[in-house]
This record gives structure tokens, C-alpha cells and sequence, in this order.
């Protein structure tokens, strides 16, 4: 019996179950595998933990970890051959018995390209129907179709999709009307409940056997013919599961209910807490159904009584909910996590992916340098890292900046406050700094607050000069001889080594915004401004100004027509691309926090929580 879980106990939607009669005839079973009956299937767990990072429409790919961290909304499976896992950023990847393939269904004409996948249902692999972004799209196993969709303001919105049995989809939506399409149709059905109420997931045993939770808090039931509600409240109850006039579900406050065809009857399940949640497992038989609750316990009705099950899991983030498929345990949590039960010995759930490097760590990767794609630093919130393409091994304390050269095969690399010099770190007590550019060899400058700046020069930090109090944020240079300075109030100072203890006012800009980060090429100057929606470039004309609303983020250029400009709390990376400003599918949920350019390789940018994402 497969059914639905919940990410909380108020939420419902749901998937066709296993057993049970079916006035319109059984389900249409899977065709044979197309590589023959004797093809042994292989193992999409192992294959899952293998498979490599999923990339972005615009070639954004997961680095690390792998396959992804996107939240994942729904695990599914008609059979051993047929597995879904859809979530957050178009994650959509579907085992068919050997492999694991990442889709990319179609987006409606003027829709952002980052749609989140909601929720899959079928009843066999050439006919699975996906609740993407505001539509319907049906995969017929081979294309993908839209078939149905709404309004992208999203009033109304679809809550989920359910297959019955019989192969008819039905999508409830929020205000209280139901699509239902039937086998062979061209179009929807339009089903009204008559509830005028908000839809909140539906679920079923057949197609003339639908329970629908609504909002205010009550059941929908349909025989057929005419929806009639069989509860009204007060607790809201989801996250059906069981078989005909054998029905749970789980209510908003963590009791359950069991409907037999004639009456409910309320049952508690003896968990409190403000924080609770319940998600459904699934229905194995009328004594063997399972949920799972916040906490690490896993709820058994063993026909008599509703048990809790203490049960381990990897890691230190819990699983949430999930589906038993094919026999096999298929539970989900935060940041991608997906687990398996273990074979043997007590009841624990190994994580399966995403694949964590055991030198992957939560905290935020705050900058990046390298010189290429098997020699890059990473600094965090705890220490800064080398990636050798091979290795991750700590060289450093942590750092906000980092900047360094190479010479003769030997990597020279500043943080704020210490000095790595291909061997050993030397730290400095140089509180107050923001912001880092090395110039050359032995040589870089810093900044920081109060208008504090730095110039590394012959083993010793020499103050400069700047006639301002101002914090200085950022530091960046074309070339050894020349480094231009930004800070609050509009500050934008110029250093050149012809005067080296002295930085001073640039007057071809003039404005009043705090200036950040800074970058740019041979040719032009990239300046991003704090707290606001203000980015300033070079032309040949002079400094033009472009509004960037809702950027907050990093800002490095690579070339003049690939700058990334801004990403934090950001599902897309905002990049010029020469000509415009452009954005483009991060294939992220979080935002990102740090961005870097490998010259002649890839872009590196680094997530809120410490994925790195690559592109080339």
C-alpha cells in the first residue's frame, strides 16, 4: 500500500494504494523491463550515492556535495523500475531499474526557469504526472507535456496530484474545485465540491473511494458521485493511508483518526509537543502500517495499538517522511537528505545521498581563490582549506576574504590577519579588517575599519594613508602597480605604488552609497553597493550605474561579459553577460554566498551552508 507522507501534520496528498477493490477494473501494470525479464535490476541506492551532480538549465552544477541538497517534496514508485524523487530548484530524477536520469520538464512561456517540483503520481512509467511550479505536465516515457496549468500569481494553486488506481489524475486546488483527468482525455474534468473552501490534498483507495482534507478543517469524501463531508472539524486531519473502509489519517494535533466506512473514530497517539510533526510512512496491511514522527520515533499500528518505535539515523539531520517501495524503506530529510533502513540489528536508516565528503562541513564558505580547478582555497567560518583535486586539507584559520599568486609552482595566499606561504601560516594581529588583494608576490594590500589600510611589502605590514575615516569594504587591482579602494559614504580611493603610503580620493565617481565589493577585468570596474540595489561599472563613457533589486551578494568578474554579480538569498545567479544582466538558474534553493573565476576555468560559487556549485 503506498501512500502519502507530510512534512507537517496538517498537509495531505496522496498516491494510489496497492490493495483494495476497484470497481473500474485494476490498475494497468508496468510493461515488462525493455531489457528483457532475465535483466537483474541494479541498485538505486548505490546508484543514487553515485550519481553525479545534478546541474541547472544554464549549466550550474552541485560539486559538493553530490547529487544534491535541494529540499526534496516527494519520493514515489510504482515498482522497483520506476522511482521518483522530485523537490525544491526542478529537482526531478527518476530510476528505471538501471540508472537514475535527471528531467528538466518544460516551463510555461515566461516563467522563470528554478520551478520547484511539488509532487509525482502514475500508475506505470510512460505515464507519470508531475505538480510543477503552477502546472501539470504529464511524462510519457519519452516527452514531457503541460497539460494542465494555472495562474503564475498562484490564486489558485494546485495541492498535489493523486493517481487512482484506474489511471484518472486528480489535482485539488485551493479554491475548492477539483481537476480530474481520465485516460485517453485531451482535457481536465472540472469537479466542484461544493465546499468553497481551500483544498488541502487528496488521496484515495479507488476512483470512486477519494478523501480530500480541506480548510476550514474537515473531510471530503467521494463515491463516485457527489462529495459529502464525513468530519467537520475541530482538528484538521491528512496524510491518508490505509485501504477501503479502513482509512487513517493524521490530525493537526498529532492524533490520529480512523475512518470504517460509516463513522471516525479519534485515536491519540500519545506524542505533544508544539513541534510535533507526524509524516505517513505507509500501509503494509490493515495490521502493519507505519508513520513517522519528529524525534527519532517511528509510529506501528499492529492492529491493536499505535506503538512507538525508537529508531538511529546517519548524520544530524532526521528523516521526515517517506514511502516504502518495493519493500524497500525510502525516507527523506532536510537539505536532500535520503535515507534507507538497514538490513539487520535494530531499526536504523543509513543515509544514501547526497554524497557528503567527509571534508564537507555546514558552515558558509565565505570566499574563494585558486588558480585552477584542482588548486582552490575555501574559507569558512572555522578554516580555510586546499583542494589539490585529489585531497581537502587545512592550511588556515578561517577567513571573510582571500586573495593569493602562484609562483614557480608555489601558492601565496592572504586571509584577513595571516599569511600562507605554500608551507605554514604566519598570523598578524590586525583587527578591524575586511577586505584582501594580493598584488604580487609578497605583496598585498587590506582594508577595514575606521579607513584602515595595509601594504604588505618586504615581510611587514606598512600603513597608507587614506584621509578617511570611512569603513573600506573592498580591495581589488588590475595589474602590481596600481589597487583601487571602496567604503561607506561613496569612498572610492586609488592606490599606485609610485605612492605607496598614500590612497587617494578617485573623483570620477561621485555618490553617496556605501560601496562593497569590488572587482573587474583589463578593461573595466565592477562596484557593488551595500544594502542596496546599486551596481557601478566602467564604460568608455564613463561610470554607469544599474539597479539590481533584491541583490545582496558576492561580486566577481571573470571576463567583460561574464560578471557574476549577485546571489545571496537568491534562487538565481545574476551574471552580465556583455551586454545585459541576465538571470540564470543557480540549480540552488539557498542563495550563495562567494564567487570566483578560475582563470580559463570553471566558476566556483559557494552555498549558504557550504555546497559549491561549478560551472564552466
Amino acid at each position: 500500500m503506498r501512500a502519502v507522507w507530510l512534512l507537517a501534520v496538517v498537509a495531505a496528498c496522496g498516491t494510489p494504494p496497492d490493495a483494495g477493490p476497484d470497481p473500474d477494473g485494476p490498475a494497468a501494470p508496468d510493461a515488462p523491463s525493455p531489457d528483457g525479464p532475465g535483466e537483474p535490476l541494479g541498485d538505486p541506492f548505490a546508484a543514487l550515492r553515485a550519481m553525479p551532480g545534478t546541474c541547472s538549465a544554464d549549466g550550474w552544477c552541485f560539486r559538493w556535495p553530490t547529487p544534491a541538497v535541494n529540499t526534496i517534496r516527494d519520493v514515489y514508485g510504482s515498482g522497483p523500475d520506476n522511482i521518483w524523487i522530485v523537490g525544491q530548484q526542478h529537482t526531478v530524477w527518476q530510476w528505471d531499474g538501471h540508472t537514475w536520469k535527471q528531467h528538466l520538464p518544460p516551463i510555461l512561456p515566461g516563467d522563470a526557469p528554478w520551478q520547484n517540483a511539488f509532487f509525482i503520481a502514475g500508475i506505470k512509467r510512460d505515464d507519470m504526472w508531475l505538480h510543477y511550479g503552477h502546472a501539470l505536465v504529464q511524462w510519457n516515457g519519452a516527452t514531457w507535456r503541460v497539460r494542465d496549468s494555472l495562474p503564475a500569481s498562484g490564486n489558485p494553486a494546485y495541492r498535489g496530484v493523486w493517481a487512482a488506481p484506474n489511471g484518472e489524475i486528480w489535482a485539488p486546488m485551493t479554491n475548492g474545485i477539483v481537476r480530474r483527468w481520465r485516460p485517453g482525455a485531451e482535457t481536465f474534468d472540472v469537479l466542484d465540491t461544493g465546499c468553497n473552501c481551500f483544498l488541502n490534498g487528496a488521496w484515495g483507495t479507488a476512483a470512486d473511494d477519494v478523501y480530500i482534507s480541506t480548510v476550514p478543517a474537515g473531510i471530503l469524501h467521494y463515491d463516485g458521485h457527489d462529495f459529502r463531508y464525513i468530519h467537520n472539524g475541530p482538528e484538521a486531519f491528512g496524510g491518508f493511508v490505509g485501504f477501503r473502509n479502513d482509512v487513517w489519517g493524521v490530525g493537526s494535533a498529532g492524533n490520529f483518526m480512523h475512518w470504517d466506512g460509516t463513522q471516525i473514530t479519534t485515536m491519540p497517539s500519545g506524542l505533544t509537543g508544539p513541534n510535533l510533526t507526524i509524516g505517513v510512512i505507509d500501509a503494509i496491511a490493515s495490521d502493519d502500517i507505519y508513520w513517522i514522527a519528529n524525534g527519532k520515533r517511528l509510529l506501528h499500528w499492529d492492529g491493536t495499538a499505535i506503538k512507538v518505535v525508537p529508531y538511529t539515523f546517519d548524520g544530524d539531520v532526521e528523516p521526515r517522511g517517506g514511502r516504502i517501495i518495493a519493500g524497500e524503506w525510502w525516507l527523506l530529510g532536510d537539505r536532500g537528505r535520503v535515507f534507507r533502513k538497514a538490513a539487520q540489528g535494530a531499526v536504523h536508516f543509513e543515509l544514501v545521498a547526497p554524497l557528503v565528503p567527509e571534508f564537507f562541513t555546514s558552515n558558509q564558505v565565505k570566499a574563494l581563490w585558486g588558480t585552477a580547478d584542482d588548486n582552490m582555497y575555501l574559507a569558512d567560518l572555522v578554516e580555510t582549506r586546499h583542494w589539490d583535486g585529489t585531497t581537502m586539507k587545512v592550511i588556515g584559520p578561517a577567513s571573510f576574504a582571500l586573495s593569493g599568486t602562484r609562483t614557480n609552482g608555489v601558492d601565496e595566499v592572504f586571509g584577513l590577519g595571516w599569511r600562507y606561504d605554500g608551507t605554514s601560516v604566519t598570523t598578524y594581529d590586525l583587527p578591524g579588517l575586511r577586505a584582501v588583494w594580493a598584488l604580487g608576490p609578497g605583496e598585498a594590500i587590506a582594508v577595514g575599519n575606521g579607513g584602515l589600510a595595509l601594504h604588505y611589502t618586504q615581510g611587514a605590514w606598512v600603513p597608507i594613508a587614506t584621509g578617511t575615516t570611512a569603513t573600506l569594504r573592498g580591495v581589488w587591482g588590475r595589474d602590481a602597480d596600481h589597487a583601487m579602494i571602496t567604503g561607506d559614504g561613496g569612498t572610492l580611493l586609488t592606490w599606485d605604488r609610485a605612492r605607496p603610503t598614500i590612497a587617494t580620493r578617485d573623483a570620477t565617481l561621485s555618490t553617496n552609497v556605501d560601496l562593497g565589493p569590488i572587482s573587474g577585468t583589463a578593461t573595466s570596474t565592477w562596484i557593488y553597493g551595500v544594502g542596496s540595489p546599486t551596481l557601478l561599472h566602467t564604460t568608455p563613457a564613463g561610470w554607469e550605474k544599474l539597479h539590481l533589486l533584491g541583490a545582496d551578494g558576492p561580486l566577481f568578474a571573470g571576463a567583460d561579459d561574464d560578471v557574476v554579480l549577485a546571489t545571496v538569498s537568491s534562487t538565481r545567479i545574476i551574471r552580465w553577460n556583455g551586454w545585459s544582466v541576465v538571470l540564470e538558474d543557480s540549480n540552488y534553493e539557498l542563495g550563495n554566498v562567494a564567487a570566483f573565476k578560475v582563470p580559463g576555468g570553471s566558476w566556483w560559487v559557494a552555498g549558504r551552508s557550504g555546497e559549491i556549485l561549478t560551472r564552466q
